[in-house]
This record gives C-alpha cells, sequence and structure tokens, in this order.
C-alpha cells in the first residue's frame, strides 16, 4: 500500500511526504477515490455507536469537476427473495434502506472544511441542503466530521475515516 501511495503522489505531482491540505492546492487535496475504514457516532455523554456496524463498507468519490459521491452499506445485507431490483417486500425494503446511506453532488472546498451540496439522497430531507464537513487530510486518510446531527433520535457526532484508493494500474 505504501508504494501505491507513493506512486499516486508522484502522478499527482505531490511532494514525497505525502498528500496534505497545504502541500497540494485547493480541491485537488480531496479529489480521488476513498475507501470507508470506520464511521463512529460520540453523543454528548460520550457513547459511541457504530451506525452500519464495525465493518461497514463505503464509498467516497470528489471529482476534479467538483462533483461526490458517498455510498456507505452495512456488511453482509440480506439479499430480496425475489432477483428483482424494483421489487421485494415492504420488510425486505425497509431493511435494505436502513442498512444503507447514499448521497451525491457538487461540492466546494474551504481548506478545512467540505461543503456537500447535495442533489440526491436516499435521506429525502438532505436534498437541496448544504452538508458541511471539517476535513483532517494526512497522506493517504481522510476523516469527515460534522457539527452534532440529529441520529437514531440522539445528537451525535459523526465521524468518517477514509482511506485513498490508488489508481487502476496504467490508468490515466
Amino acid at each position: 500500500m505504501m508504494a501505491d501511495s507513493r506512486l499516486l503522489a508522484r502522478s499527482l505531482g505531490i511532494p514525497s511526504g505525502g498528500v496534505t491540505v497545504s502541500n497540494v492546492h485547493g480541491h485537488e487535496a480531496l479529489v480521488g477515490a476513498w475507501k470507508l475504514l470506520s464511521w463512529e457516532n460520540r453523543a454528548d455523554d460520550g457513547q459511541v455507536t457504530y451506525p452500519m456496524g464495525p465493518d461497514a463498507l463505503g464509498s467516497l468519490l470528489y471529482t476534479a469537476g467538483n462533483r461526490f459521491s458517498v455510498m456507505i452499506s452495512r456488511a453482509g445485507r440480506a439479499r430480496f427473495t425475489a432477483g428483482d431490483l424494483l421489487g421485494g417486500t415492504t420488510e425486505e425494503q425497509a431493511r435494505a434502506v436502513e442498512g444503507f446511506v447514499a448521497y451525491a453532488g457538487r461540492y466546494t472546498f474551504h481548506g478545512d472544511r467540505v461543503v456537500h451540496h447535495v442533489e440526491l439522497s436516499l435521506f429525502p430531507n438532505w436534498v437541496g441542503t448544504d452538508q458541511e464537513r471539517s476535513v483532517e487530510l494526512a497522506e493517504h486518510r481522510l476523516t469527515l466530521s460534522a457539527s452534532p446531527l440529529l441520529l437514531a433520535g440522539t445528537q451525535q457526532v459523526p465521524r468518517l475515516v477514509w482511506e485513498r484508493v490508488a489508481p487502476f494500474p496504467g490508468a490515466g
């Protein structure tokens, strides 16, 4: 993985010290594909929960054209009995939605924060809103945190840690 990180940095023209907000100008520090390492929520009382479990799966994409896409899934989600993409029982559909988060749109980057301008979302209340996240970037790790959000009936601070995915060999 370390060799992949160095290759990515070299391909982006980034110094050997790694990808940081200080040595990559603007949103270029975010551009690329990211894999979820962890998602934890912290309540005011200090309680930590893992809304999609400790082994959640996720993908985050930031493009150079200021577009983003986020998908997060609970690992091992149950399949629908029927193979119908638009079918499934009410219970199957509810379980599928409970185990998945997805939203996409445009983004703007402001150094220590990114604003997701949501154009579509599995959670319809977010469509047309701006979701601001604080950004911590160190080499191939990206941590996004939000101000307290109402999550499962409790105000909680989400913290998601992502790892940069190396480019596909021969791409570009």
